[in-house]
């Protein structure tokens, strides 16, 4: 068994013109109690200052690469990853930050249960609220399918054992490529698949800040990417099929009855639509099928 002290993490941090909110999610990484591990910040070709601030930072533990150009979210954290070492692999977003016991925690866990995937609860940092509910009701479970929503850009973490069987990201989902969202859920597919286990962590805190008021594009963008990311593992894992069938027949029957339900009755659902937009989703979730399907 791998003893404590001697596990390696690689904090993976992935950034676009966020300089003020890197400069937050790295503080919290250096300031860990547990101090073994390195940090790689991939920046997708930043214009606002994320460089000065990365290379401000003068902890020789702190790597920092740049794309050329912008080329999109999957595409930059596999270019972290290609640098990465670690024995972990901890993928944060770069609004996102770490309670200060989170690596120390996690590497009790790593030693204590069999697992090599873990999900942390992530709490909103401004009403403490976990975004999974059944988080805040449990001491820990592995999850199954239905659960990918719970391996989230906040921050997911995996061993290096399972990086190699699983590989990159598929640079075809996430923000910036072609269908831009569903890179982490289809990463938990691919992990799912091939036997692995993902264990549910509450002790593990991670914040992010949730967003209640998406725009109609980004409603649409995330539809359309969780879509085609479905009708992708629909094709691609036949042994779970009914599943991705459930799920996409699901999301456009909701999205159908609430856009037709916001259409001739306005009030009764007007809060939630604000936040769902039903109508943008139902339309990016039919088209993000179609051009899976067409341009795959």
């Amino acid at each position: 068994m791998m003893q404590i002290q001697n596990i390696n993490f690689s904090i993976i941090i992935a950034t676009f013109n966020r300089a003020g909110s890197l400069k937050k999610t790295v503080i919290s990484v250096l300031e860990q109690d547990y101090q073994n591990f390195e940090i790689i910040i991939s920046d997708d070709a930043s214009t606002d200052g994320s460089k000065e601030i990365a290379e401000g930072f003068k902890d020789p533990r702190i790597i920092y690469i740049r794309n050329e150009k912008n080329s999109g979210l999957s595409v930059t954290r596999n270019s972290a990853l290609k640098k990465s070492n670690g024995d972990y692999l901890i993928v944060i977003d770069d609004d996102a930050t770490l309670k200060k016991d989170f690596l120390g925690s996690l590497s009790r866990m790593i030693t204590d249960n069999n697992a090599s995937v873990f999900c942390p609860q992530i709490l909103d940092p401004v009403d403490n609220k976990p975004f999974i509910e059944f988080t805040s009701k449990t001491r820990g479970k592995y999850l199954g399918y239905l659960d990918f929503n719970c391996f989230r850009g906040g921050s997911h973490i995996f061993s290096r054992k399972v990086f190699e069987a699983v590989g990159y990201y598929d640079e075809r989902f996430g923000i910036g490529s072609k269908y831009p969202a569903a890179e982490e859920s289809d990463y938990y597919f691919r992990i799912r698949k091939m036997g692995e286990k993902v264990l549910y962590c509450p002790e593990l805190i991670a914040y992010h800040a949730r967003e209640n008021n998406s725009s109609d594009v980004k409603v649409y963008n995330y539809s359309y990417g969780i879509a085609a990311m479905l009708v992708k593992n629909l094709i691609s894992d036949p042994a779970h099929f009914l599943f991705y069938f459930f799920i996409i027949l699901y999301r456009l029957t909701v999205s159908a009855v609430r856009a037709l339900q916001y259409k001739f009755f306005p009030k009764s659902i007007q809060l939630k639509n604000n936040i769902y937009k039903y109508n943008f989703f139902l339309k990016g979730t039919v088209y993000g099928i179609l051009d899976y399907i067409r341009f795959k």
